[in-house]
């Protein structure tokens, strides 16, 4: 998997769940199934973010970007045991969230409404293993 540099992530699940897999000292590894944010943008979304990868680091390597296994929030990052490295600017993107009407009185009058919210990104190139 390109990604990440340590850590392999195996699959992630519709619930946010991933497997991920760690090497441990004298051989082996360590396999874990971790809470990970999951992808819910659009083709322009993903895109937008290709294409500033692209200008940051090159066409070679926006061709490897993964929205689901290499470019993640700094919680996410976080939550799967990195950090983001001094000084690193945050790739800006965008997604839609649905949000229930907090004054409907039932499930059938609830209505949900698709608001867009900006997200901050981080390649695997912005990210170390935490230490």
């Amino acid at each position: 998997m390109i990604g990440l540099p340590t850590a392999e992530v195996e699959y992630i699940t519709s619930a946010g769940i991933g497997q991920a897999t760690w090497p441990k000292k004298g051989g082996g590894s360590v396999v874990a199934n971790i809470p990970i944010a999951v992808w819910k943008g659009s083709e322009a979304t993903a895109n937008a973010v290709r294409k500033e990868i692209a200008r940051r680091w090159g066409n070679e390597e926006s061709g490897k970007y993964d929205p689901q296994k290499n470019c993640f929030t700094y919680k996410t990052w976080n939550a799967l045991g990195y950090q983001v490295k001094k000084g690193e600017k945050a790739i800006k993107s965008i997604t839609l969230v649905e949000v229930a009407d907090p004054d409907a009185t039932n499930e059938k009058e609830s209505v949900v409404r698709k608001l867009l919210k900006t997200v901050y990104l981080f390649y695997y190139k912005q990210v170390e293993k935490k230490r």
